[in-house]
């Protein structure tokens, strides 16, 4: 069950408090679609653990740069994930 507690990204600075009532609103009824959404980030994010947990990715010259791409797609994952977090609490 989602809760009300939303991440501050979702709120525009320049809502007036009615608007992102409104917004809100809207934001938590869509719990089936960003559910679905949250799914397809947990298995994105499952997918670049796996990739990382090999050892094979040492034995390319660039391994560091690799490294560094999956650093950002965690990252990015992540902050992606805090959108949804309402649903998992």
């Amino acid at each position: 069950m989602a809760t009300q507690e939303l991440s501050n990204r979702w709120r525009a600075r320049s809502l007036s408090e009615e608007q992102w009532g409104k917004q809100k609103k809207m934001i938590l009824a869509q719990s089936t679609l960003l559910s679905l959404v949250d799914n397809i980030l947990l298995e994105m994010e499952d997918t670049v653990m796996k990739d990382e947990s090999t050892l094979d990715q040492y034995s390319v010259a660039s391994w560091a740069y690799l490294q560094a791409h999956r650093n950002g797609q965690k990252n990015t994952l992540k902050e992606l994930k805090k959108l949804t977090q309402h649903l998992r609490k």
